[in-house]
């Protein structure tokens, strides 16, 4: 809960400081040494003696920088020679006939144009790059080549474009899932290919030739299955131990009621985002909208929890608390790797922890009915 109330948090200054524009600077512009901007949309149409440092939606950097640029933006465009560094993150990052030191860029687009520096170090979805440069590292989805490089240098990519202006002077290593595409007259001389095979769930050997079945990696596998157990059983036991009662009630009444919990469970869990909106539209309710929204969000994160202790306590009534809860653990971890028996399961789980919210809401009401009415007595009596 804190962990969420700390990414609220930061959250909202993020959003507060992307409307209010911040300017912090060593000198009064133009010609400020090191500065220090922040806004929705900065534009930088004066030059920089120092350092030059920036957060935005829209960022524009028009004229040159005697020191360092640090960029992170939306989109960003830089037009302007840089003497120190550039390093610039973003969605989509563009530099335009410029001279610069070293690049460190990131983002989804990235697109680097006449540009003149030692070098480059991009990571992105589409790169492209014309212009000249020593070493060049780019790790992308598309990478296009139509520049100079007198370095050594490594690409990896699905696919690689080297055009005609291309012109690798130095040594090019080319790791691809895809044969390179060449066009025009591009001398292959220093360049080198290697085609590769990468997926996030299995590795492949580097080849030459694609692997006809992959390689399953037991250790990944492991490793998941261990992070996921652990994380599972120390929840659900911080839950046994802080609401003994609370999950010892659920699950008598899932023993003594069935399938009625669970599916009246269901019937409140289908309707709460309704109920939510609805709250949230009577402005005055608002406050009750977003606790509702966030008491909801933490039920569906310990749903598996509530559904692992009433296996334990469900199979295993007279074994050890602790031992009993890890095997319930067990089997829904194992559980979870069946596809289809793993959403019927989630599907089970959710109800009987909505169902069980009803019946501790049923039983406080019951448990107050009799206060009320022996108060209504007295009243009566004086």
């Amino acid at each position: 809960m804190k962990r969420k109330l700390t990414a609220s948090f930061i959250l909202i200054i993020i959003l507060i400081t992307t409307i209010v524009p911040i300017v912090y600077a060593e000198g009064d512009s133009p010609g400020v040494s090191d500065l220090f901007l922040q806004g929705n949309s900065v534009d930088v149409d004066f030059p920089v003696e120092g350092d030059l440092y920036i957060t935005g939606n829209y960022v524009n950097v028009l004229e040159d920088v005697a020191g360092a640029l640090l960029i992170a933006g939306n989109m960003v465009n830089i037009e302007s020679n840089v003497d120190q560094n550039i390093r610039a993150a973003g969605n989509f990052v563009s530099l335009n006939d410029l001279e610069a030191k070293n690049l460190s860029l990131f983002g989804q687009s990235v697109r680097l144009n006449n540009i003149n520096v030692n070098n480059i170090y991009a990571a992105a979805q589409l790169i492209t790059f014309t212009g000249t440069a020593h070493d060049v590292y780019l790790n992308g989805y598309n990478v296009t080549i139509e520049g100079t490089i007198t370095g050594t240098s490594e690409i990896y990519a699905n696919s690689v474009i080297i055009k005609e202006n291309a012109n690798i002077l130095g040594s090019l290593n080319i790791h691809s899932k895809n044969d390179i595409t060449y066009e025009g007259n591009v001398s292959k001389k220093n360049i080198t290919y290697t085609k590769t095979f990468l997926d996030n769930d299995y590795e492949y050997d580097y080849t030459t030739e694609e692997p006809t079945t992959p390689v399953f990696s037991f250790s990944r596998f492991i490793w998941k299955f261990v992070r996921s157990f652990s994380t599972l059983y120390i929840t659900s036991m911080l839950i046994m131990l802080i609401f003994p009662k609370v999950t010892a009630q659920s699950v008598e009444n899932l023993k003594t009621n069935t399938f009625k919990p669970i599916l009246l469970g269901l019937v409140l869990a289908a309707a709460m985002p309704a109920l939510i909106i609805l709250v949230i539209i009577t402005i005055v309710g608002i406050p009750l909208g977003i606790i509702s929204a966030l008491i909801v969000t933490i039920m569906l994160l310990i749903t598996k929890s509530f559904a692992a202790l009433a296996i334990a306590k469900i199979s295993f009534p007279k074994m050890n608390q602790f031992l009993s809860l890890l095997i319930g653990v067990l089997i829904l971890i194992i559980v979870s790797y069946i596809p289809i028996l793993n959403f019927l399961v989630w599907v089970i789980s959710v109800g009987y922890i909505f169902g069980s919210l009803i019946h501790f809401i049923n039983k406080k009401e019951k448990n107050q009915t009799p206060h009320k009415a022996l108060e209504m007595v007295k009243e009566v009596e004086e």
